[in-house]
């Protein structure tokens, strides 16, 4: 790649069907040049300000280990937040101070949604500190002289670039989690990236370590228990002797709300829903999501997005595609977009770049997601979501092996009508009591590690 900046950016890399033997050098790259433009004295300089061990974790007496997020996504309105908020409400602060470190400016106090989201930020946290405007190096040297112990990357190599803030190294442990699914790049900027054994089951594709969520948890955390219950009132299925039947009730709500979205109606046309954005959807997956349709006689494809496109699409289709098959579904408030994601029968997963919130919002709306894993960390999360959901055959029926498998479990969703019914009410009977909605035991694992590797040694040469 040389000198120059690469025409690639690693963020953008994740959508493209790149092997991680092309990706990782990339990241690697990006690392490199942010690293050698911090000097080893700017390095020490931020280091001497963290307070002597002898006061404390926190300072001033205060034993508990401080641990700093930081990102320019602590908005309102950003996934981000409604993920994160329920984990970091229940950090056990008798052990735990929690500081948050928002690199963006806060939101208009009009947009009320936006700046309800951040004042609940402010809430929560020990200290919340609004870094926008302010030179990152000042960042840095705030966030050491605060005595942070462990320092979690939410950016990575998305959002606003926060490299330099990582690179003069003012925590003792830095973790990347969750805005950018793959490996940073770097083992010396980032000691550890949080993940799990079914999105990174290879270690070899990461320069720092990897941290494993265990038991059974999927790395990727989220709220949906505590912010969206009222999901699941929405229910499609009731237990009907030894299997499912619809509930009368609300079969008659969705029947009217699928019409009002352009929709079939419910036993006249399968509805195969896709919401991740259209930059996650490539030719290869387009094609597979035709072949379902043509095998399942009156199923539509529901896509998010606008004219551009379904203009797009239905060229991509050809001249023999019925253009009536395929709706759009507009951007609409995330309320609004979770009872939505309940008109769905099916979800299809991109396999380049996995649903991700998106999976997590269908799965708790009790829409079931046909994936395909593939090798790198992005291409695998919504099986790991899958796999959290528990021992209910979620994964032999959802996760494929290959391309003609992923077509086949998505057809068979389609055309067995009690098999389906059978699979989305034990989906919607797991929701509750499945480990990728059980916020507190996910956050407590993940104190567990933030034990272990606070008292693992300290990277301090470069």
């Amino acid at each position: 790649a040389g000198a120059a900046a690469p025409a690639l950016h690693p963020f953008d890399a994740l959508s493209l069907p790149l092997p991680v033997e092309l990706t990782l050098p990339l990241t690697r790259l990006f690392s490199r040049r942010a690293e050698a433009a911090v000097s080893d004295a700017d390095r020490a300089a931020v280091r001497a300000l963290r307070p002597p061990k002898g006061e404390g974790r926190g300072g001033g007496g205060d034993s508990r280990i401080v641990v700093g997020y930081v990102s320019s996504l602590f908005q309102g309105r950003h996934p981000m937040t409604h993920l994160l908020r329920g984990m970091l409400a229940a950090h056990d602060r008798e052990r735990f101070e929690l500081r948050l470190y928002a690199v963006n400016p806060p939101p208009d106090a009009a947009d009320e949604v936006a700046a309800a989201g951040y004042r609940d930020l402010q809430g929560i946290a020990d200290a919340f500190v609004d870094a926008s405007g302010a030179p990152l190096r000042r960042l840095a040297e705030r966030i050491a002289a605060d005595g942070v112990d462990v320092l979690v990357h939410l950016n990575g190599w998305s959002g606003a670039a926060l490299d330099e803030v990582f690179c003069l190294r003012p925590a003792p442990v830095q973790v990347s989690y969750m805005g950018f699914p793959s490996s940073m790049g770097t083992a010396r900027s980032i000691d550890y990236a949080l993940a799990d054994p079914v999105v990174a089951p290879a270690a070899a594709e990461f320069d720092e370590k990897v941290l494993h969520m265990p038991d059974g948890y999927s790395y990727f955390v989220n709220d949906h228990k505590q912010s969206a219950r009222g999901v699941l009132a929405r229910r499609r299925y009731e237990r009907a002797g030894e299997g499912y039947a619809l509930r009368e009730e609300n079969a008659k709500l969705l029947n009217r709300e699928r019409e009002r979205a352009g929709l079939p109606r419910l036993g006249e046309g399968f509805v195969f829903g896709s919401f991740n954005q259209p930059h996650k959807l490539d030719p290869a997956t387009f094609r597979l999501w035709l072949e379902v349709l043509d095998a399942v006689p009156g199923a539509v494809l529901w896509v998010l997005g606008g004219e551009e496109v379904r203009a797009n699409l239905v060229a991509a289709a050809g001249p023999d595609f019925d253009a009536a098959r395929l709706v759009m579904a507009p951007f609409i408030a995330k309320e609004a977009h979770l009872e939505r994601l309940a008109l769905a029968d099916a979800i299809l997963d991109t396999p380049e770049y996995n649903s991700h919130t998106i999976g997590c919002d269908a799965l708790w709306a009790g829409v079931p997601i046909v994936t395909l894993p593939q090798p790198k960390m992005a291409s695998r999360v919504a099986a790991s979501l899958i796999t959290a959901l528990g021992d209910g055959g979620f994964e032999a029926e959802l996760v494929a092996a290959d391309a003609r498998d992923y077509v086949a479990k998505a057809v068979r969703l389609g055309a067995d009508a009690e098999r389906y019914a059978a699979l989305r009410g034990a989906l919607e009977d797991a929701r509750l009591a499945s480990k990728l909605f059980d916020t507190e035991g996910w956050t407590r694992r993940w104190e567990r590690l933030i034990l272990r590797i606070v008292d693992e040694p300290v990277r301090e040469e470069w």
